[in-house]
């Protein structure tokens, strides 16, 4: 995915981790008192003024899950016109650690596979979206 410039300071930016075991992907359910807490997503978070996006992985990941990820690449791109929220999902590997959420920001956290994603109950729509996207792109395992 080619380098973006972001046309707005008003913009929020945030990155999105597709990190994959086998044939399961990292879900994470958003702890209550958070912004859309309660709710499936894959782990992530903003990126800060004087981060990159893949710095901003990294941090988000400890911070979330207390893993150590490599970033791989940024693969796909959202935006919420109403806002302004853009997100990037880049794919990443665990380099060290295991998932211990952070329940001030995760409730849980499940390796899922894409099956059980789809038929889970509040799972956010832009993640079905980039299900949709990376399975025609042949960026998920097969069920």
């Amino acid at each position: 995915m080619p380098k973006h410039e972001y046309d707005s300071k008003d913009r929020t930016r945030g990155v999105v981790a597709v990190l994959q075991r086998n044939d399961k992907l990292l879900m994470i359910k958003r702890a209550e008192g958070i912004p859309l807490g309660g709710r499936w997503c894959f782990p992530g978070g903003g990126i800060l003024p004087e981060e990159s996006p893949a710095d901003a992985l990294v941090r988000e990941i400890r911070e979330e899950l207390g893993l150590t990820i490599e970033p791989g690449a940024a693969v796909w791109r959202w935006r919420r016109g109403d806002d302004g929220l853009d997100l990037e999902w880049w794919t990443a590997r665990i380099v060290a650690g295991t998932v211990k959420p952070n329940p001030v920001e995760v409730q849980r956290a499940e390796w899922m596979t894409v099956e059980t994603i789809r038929n889970t109950p509040d799972v956010l729509a832009n993640n079905i979206e980039f299900i949709a996207f990376a399975e025609s792109a042949g960026m998920l395992p097969k069920a």
